[in-house]
């Protein structure tokens, strides 16, 4: 299980180029692409593949293509926090459906980013209830700071 970059030849992210995933997932929100894979100095080139294999627990193992991914603050801002979450789009491989998936990294006590927790895929219909339930929060968010009973911060 987890996310997965691999060309063709099945070479992986580059550590020559000081790949990671959370870099490549950068770089989607930036370009839309991981670009061509950089093995073997660059003579590679092929196409690479940005996937994630995910077992939900009443479910067999599944294998979804990131399709777009969307990172909740800038990187100077997540540099400043000491966290990245992201929200990635999938489309699993075998049925077509497409579902949300939350994930972030954290910088770890040596200041070096790490995975944060392995999260649930939001497929189908529950991506849906999760946008519904999102919407239905920030509604309520936004009737509590205007709720005149709440006292107003003192400056």
């Amino acid at each position: 299980m987890g996310i997965v970059v691999k060309c063709q030849a099945g070479h992986g992210p580059s550590s020559a180029n000081k790949e990671t995933i959370r870099g490549l997932a950068r770089r989607i929100t930036e370009t839309g692409t991981i670009g061509v894979c950089p093995a073997r100095k660059g003579r590679c080139g092929a196409e690479r593949d940005f996937y994630v294999a995910h077992k939900p627990p009443d479910k067999p193992e599944r294998t979804y293509d990131v399709v777009a991914v969307r990172q909740v603050y800038s990187a100077a801002q997540a540099d400043d926090l000491g966290r990245d979450p992201m929200v990635f789009l999938l489309r699993d491989r075998e049925t077509g459906e497409y579902g949300l998936w939350t994930y972030y990294w954290i910088k770890n006590r040596n200041g070096d980013w790490a995975n944060g927790q392995f999260p649930p895929v939001f497929m189908g219909d529950e991506a849906e209830q999760l946008r519904a339930s999102i919407d239905d929060l920030r509604r309520r968010m936004r009737e509590k700071t205007s709720d005149s009973r709440i006292p107003k911060a003192h400056t």
